[in-house]
């Protein structure tokens, strides 16, 4: 039961998700940017917390992944001799988790509009998601409009003027606007080969 709680994560929480989703500003971002440094500061964390729990059960495995992490001051030797992470219990009924319950909400819609889409031979990064949503959920979106092509994967999420007829959204899948950047794969509307960011990195080395 714990191995099987713990492939789950790595699987679908780590893998199909949050690695997903953080791989554009690890590979892209400056080095030093808050955003890169940010999502590596949580990979870390995560692989720390992933190499004391499995221990028990994968003994060699995890021993080798300590060996390879960075330490803490007062950190052993061994995995099999550091104190387990201390968790915090998620607040289900709290602002956080309403927000991300609703973030991953659209991201599933947004990824149901998508597979016509791929099934066509095209990456996701080509896209450009229309939103048109109902009347109660424009705030939310334009709220969050700039995480949602990270959240989403895709190169730009635009919302519809008008709200949906309906209770239920409708999301268009349209080829992205401008060029493709050669650098991050995403769409840009930028002059040259490269979109503002990796504009602005590149220019840094």
């Amino acid at each position: 039961m714990a191995f099987r709680t713990l492939l789950d994560y790595v699987t679908v929480d780590l893998s199909a998700f949050y690695l997903d989703v953080i791989k554009d500003r690890l590979y892209c971002d400056a080095a030093d940017g808050a955003s890169r440094r940010s999502a590596q500061t949580v990979v870390y964390l995560v692989g720390r917390a992933l190499a004391m729990l499995a221990a028990p059960m994968l003994c060699f495995t995890a021993e080798d992944v300590w060996r390879h992490l960075p330490r803490r001051p007062g950190d052993p030797d061994s995995v099999h001799l550091a104190l387990l992470p201390e968790g915090a219990p998620l607040d289900e009924a709290g602002p956080l988790a309403a927000r991300w319950t609703r973030l991953l909400g659209w991201r599933a819609r947004a990824q149901k509009a998508l597979e016509a889409f791929r099934a066509e031979k095209h990456h996701p990064l080509d896209a450009r998601v229309v939103i048109t949503p109902p009347a109660a959920e424009r705030a939310f979106l334009a709220e969050h409009l700039p995480a949602l092509p990270d959240l989403f994967v895709v190169s730009q999420v635009a919302l519809d003027a008008a709200d949906a007829p309906g209770a239920e959204p409708v999301l268009a899948v349209l080829q992205a606007a401008g060029r493709r950047c050669e650098r991050c794969w995403k769409y840009t509307e930028a002059a040259g080969e490269l979109c503002a960011r990796c504009a602005a990195v590149v220019g840094r080395r």
